[in-house]
């Protein structure tokens, strides 16, 4: 940065507050950590962000090592908010792992300082230890998530008794996990001395000991969990609803709950929500449909469910989704449906959508995706152009042979003819070219449909290609060799856009125009550059191809035409921003494990020895990919079905 009259401004002259905001725009671990060691001023900034979120893995002979992380000395333990809690991988699992935890939790909880914490999760399935909870509840009082999971023994009593109302009054998120009467109890005590509640979180895990019947709301009223976690609420007629902004329901029945979640809470503010593997589902969007439940700012919707052979589900979720407006982020995981969800349904989110998953199956997690047609595909692109991450079925093709022909109508459409006209010395645009000319400047190969979208970032195909007609399976290392020359194929394919603009530092290639020019005109040329991966433009909206002289107002009023519409106009779009490409579909049990059954690339360059440069698909493992690319947290949506590729030694089927 230069500033004018003073000279360079240099780092130790920018304030405290800058150097914060610029250090909070790093989010990869090792790098915080580097600046930490960089010095005195560096380390106060970043540990404050280096220790906000913390991970650990307990159960192992590695706790030894947590006695650094919890000296008095280490100035980072003040700024640490989050604290995740995993149980660690180890060999022998003879020993007392969870016991071992356990202990090393309480000296965790004894030695942090206290009132810190906003949120400490215990991740594991694993009965958690009741003394640490209560210790937790008495040292932390600013705790902003509440999670109710099982415990070795009850502590209803203790939460009853008062002792740490005081702990549960900022709580924002509640996240309850019942899978006992003891649990259900647990999960009232918290929701209700959480005034302050705005994102609810419902996961059952019962394992049969509660009959359904009674465990679950009838149609004569509510069942044992409705009325044991929101007790306090009752009469559910008369209470005041909750104002809810965030909602996940995970393996509730809903099928007679609808009337009775519509009565202690209000969906109207609901920004996010998340319904998942409920039976019963269609009945809570039907209600929810109403005009005195839609919800009016709806951004994130989240919606995994096992249809039934009328497709009720499939009906209502369109109903619903063609009423509520404003989404962001869409996520659609159907099974047992006959086709997919419509256009319409998802275009009436165009202006807004940002991120669309959407997968459907005709049968169970065997049977292959239904994809949609053509012509229902490219009208999505067309009108959702502000998406930034797509995660879509494809047809199946080879990596042996020419792309199938299904895959390329899916993947590409063909350029609209556009009408005949001489070429003269105004700035170069497929409106006024002709098209013997654009066969002459570009071969007359298909373009990327997705390049229409200049704000794409990651690209998700959950189906894998295959290696047929040949009749055996190739081992992995060398399907990801031809896998990553499909990958170098797509990536080129949108860097090579020729609707998109070169960067200023290419050299141009001057095509001279044919015929002898006249006295009043200027001499003719045509400047096209395909640089094979352009960088994004520092606007967002990429200059037109042009030429200079008398053709620099025609080229101004061109660009300002292009950007009035979204970088489209006369079929000119944006550079690709395009920078994660992924195969197949995540297993991962847990956020901190990496997935087997998924494929992930990122857009990099190769500059050989003439200095001529290329795109080069760099695998990256699923955990990496978050920090070559926060936008790319599209793939952290687990669905419901997953695919092992179709290689040599996954030869025994599809992962349940």
């Amino acid at each position: 940065m230069v500033s004018e009259g003073k000279g360079k401004i240099k780092w130790e002259d920018i304030s405290v507050d800058i150097k914060s905001l610029i250090v909070s725009h790093i989010n990869r671990p090792t790098d915080m950590k580097s600046l930490c060691l960089t010095s005195r001023q560096l380390h106060e900034i970043t540990v404050r962000q280096l220790y906000r979120n913390v991970s650990l893995d307990v159960g192992s002979p590695n706790d030894t090592k947590l006695s650094a992380f919890m000296n008095p000395k280490n100035i980072g333990l003040k700024y640490l908010r989050t604290l995740d809690l995993y149980l660690a991988e180890i060999r022998d699992k003879c020993y007392n792992q969870v016991a071992h935890a356990h202990f090393t939790v309480r000296m965790l909880l004894e030695f942090l300082p206290e009132d810190t914490l906003e949120k400490v999760s215990w991740h594991p399935w694993n009965t958690f230890s009741t003394d640490n909870m209560i210790l937790l509840y008495r040292k932390q009082k600013r705790l902003k998530y509440l999670e109710a999971i099982n415990l070795d023994r009850n502590i209803v009593p203790e939460i009853e008794a008062g002792t740490f109302d005081e702990s549960f009054k900022e709580a924002r998120k509640v996240a309850l996990f019942p899978d006992s009467r003891e649990t259900l109890e647990y999960c009232n005590a918290l929701l209700k001395r959480a005034p302050k509640v705005e994102k609810l979180t419902i996961q059952t895990n019962f394992d049969g000991d509660i009959p359904n019947r009674e465990l679950n709301d009838s149609s004569t009223g509510p069942g044992l969990m409705s009325r044991t976690i929101f007790r306090h609420l009752e009469p559910f007629e008369k209470c005041k609803p909750l104002a809810l902004r965030s909602l996940r329901l995970h393996k509730v029945n809903l099928r007679y709950a609808a009337d009775t979640y519509c009565k202690f809470i209000t969906f109207r503010t609901i920004k996010s929500l998340h319904i998942l593997h409920c039976s019963g589902a269609d009945a809570m969007l039907a209600e929810m449909s109403k005009s005195s439940q839609l919800p009016e700012k709806l951004e994130s919707f989240d919606f995994k469910h096992d249809d039934n052979a009328e497709n009720d589900g499939l009906s209502a979720l369109e109903g619903f989704l063609t009423l509520v407006s404003g989404i962001k982020y869409l996520t659609l995981d159907l099974e047992h449906n006959d086709t997919m969800p419509s256009a319409a349904c998802i275009s009436r989110h165009s202006k807004t959508l940002k991120a669309l998953s959407v997968h459907a199956t005709s049968g169970g997690l065997g049977d292959d995706e239904l994809i949609w047609d053509v012509s229902t595909f490219e009208q999505i692109i067309k009108d959702c152009k502000e998406l930034e991450a797509i995660s879509v079925a494809f047809p199946t093709t080879s990596l042996i042979r020419p792309n199938s022909e299904e895959f390329d109508s899916y993947k590409v459409f063909q350029l609209s003819p556009t009408p005949k006209s001489p070429l003269s010395p105004l700035v170069l645009s497929f409106e006024s070219l002709s098209s013997t000319a654009t066969n002459h400047l570009f071969p007359p190969s298909p373009q990327l449909a997705l390049s229409r979208l200049p704000h794409l970032t990651t690209l998700h195909c959950t189906t894998w290609p295959t290696n047929k007609p040949s009749s055996s399976l190739l081992p992995r290392f060398a399907y990801e060799t031809l896998l990553s020359a499909l990958a170098t194929d797509i990536y080129t394919s949108f860097a090579r856009d020729p609707f998109a603009a070169p960067p200023p530092s290419s050299p141009p290639t001057t095509i001279p125009t044919t015929g002898t020019p006249g006295a009043n005109s200027t001499p003719a040329a045509i400047v096209v550059v395909v640089p094979a991966a352009p960088p994004p433009p520092p606007g967002g909206v990429a200059p037109l191809i042009g030429t200079t002289g008398s053709s620099a107002s025609s080229s101004s009023s061109a660009s300002s035409s292009a950007s009035s519409s979204g970088g489209v106009s006369g079929g000119f779009a944006q550079y690709s921003q395009l920078s994660i490409l992924a195969f197949g579909t995540s297993d991962r049990g847990y956020e901190r494990e990496d997935s087997l059954n998924q494929i992930c690339y990122a857009r990099g360059r190769r500059v050989d020895a003439e200095g001529r440069s290329s795109v080069l698909p760099v695998k990256v493992s699923s955990l990496l990919r978050g920090y070559v690319d926060p936008r790319s947290n599209a793939l952290d949506w687990y669905l419901g079905k997953t695919c092992r590729p179709p290689t040599r030694e996954y030869a025994g089927g599809d992962a349940d």
